[in-house]
């Protein structure tokens, strides 16, 4: 009878420390090999110049991220990834969102400067301006901002921010 218990007790043991591993290393170590096969896609897909292949490839890698249990909710990394592929799609409202989910769990200013750019592309100039002020005051040399107006008020805003926080 003991004999019987302690077999089914060791049996429970190693189901759960098999369940164990595979949540908390198997799941995570699949996830960052396709995070980085995803990250070199859509690098090239950003530098493509067939827009039809792009977006399949971004289509692709969403999907990618998707199945191998990519959560936008716990990690930075594949928010960013989803929202570029959603600006090589062209999904601005889409892209947005998922850059301000990286921002709630990360303020990078690496971050701050994607969704920005996106915000532009969706025509939300003055809170584009907020997030790319943002940006430099992290890190002054960011990212290109493509226009000299937008760029001159960045720098401005960023500028009289960083005087009055000294004050």
């Amino acid at each position: 009878m003991k004999t019987a218990a302690r077999s089914i007790a060791i049996a429970a043991i190693l189901a759960g420390a098999a369940i164990a591993i595979h949540r908390w290393c198997w799941i995570p170590y699949r996830l960052n090999i396709v995070k980085k096969t995803v990250e070199q896609r859509t690098f090239k897909a950003f530098d493509s110049v067939q827009v039809e292949s792009a977006v399949i490839v971004a289509r692709n890698n969403i999907d990618a991220l998707a199945r191998a249990g990519g959560d936008c909710g716990r990690d930075v990394d594949v928010c960013m990834e989803i929202a570029a592929n959603e600006r090589i799609l062209g999904r601005w409202r889409e892209a947005i969102a998922a850059y301000e989910r990286a921002l709630r769990l990360s303020k990078r200013p690496e971050v701050y400067y994607n969704l920005a750019m996106t915000e532009l592309r969706a025509g939300d100039r003055e809170t584009a301006i907020e997030h790319l002020v943002c940006a430099v005051r992290f890190d002054p040399e960011v990212g290109y901002i493509p226009d000299p107006e937008i760029n001159a008020e960045v720098h401005r805003r960023a500028y009289l921010a960083s005087r009055a926080a000294a004050r």
